[in-house]
């Protein structure tokens, strides 16, 4: 499986191989990924998604599991405070 990976610091795009995935999931689009990682009820966010071939997944379907009770954790960044 070959995948791509950006670094920020750098900037450099780099494609690299790795093996078998142990899970992988598929968005329809990056919008649709996000809202449903970001949606407040995850779990049915993700089972409509399956239901209507907007996401797939690939892999054992237990890590998918183990990975949909981690992004509760999932938050974005905040912004450190302006100091005068």
């Amino acid at each position: 499986m070959s995948s791509l990976a950006y670094c920020q610091r750098s900037g450099e795009k780099r494609d690299f191989h790795t093996a078998e995935p142990a899970f992988a999931i598929a968005f329809k689009d990056a919008a649709y990924g996000f809202a449903t990682m970001q949606a407040k009820n995850k779990q049915l966010a993700f089972m409509q998604g399956i239901q209507d071939k907007s996401i797939q997944i690939k892999g054992n379907p237990a890590l998918v599991i183990w990975f949909q009770g981690l992004t509760k954790y999932l938050k974005p960044r905040k912004k450190p405070a302006a100091t005068h």
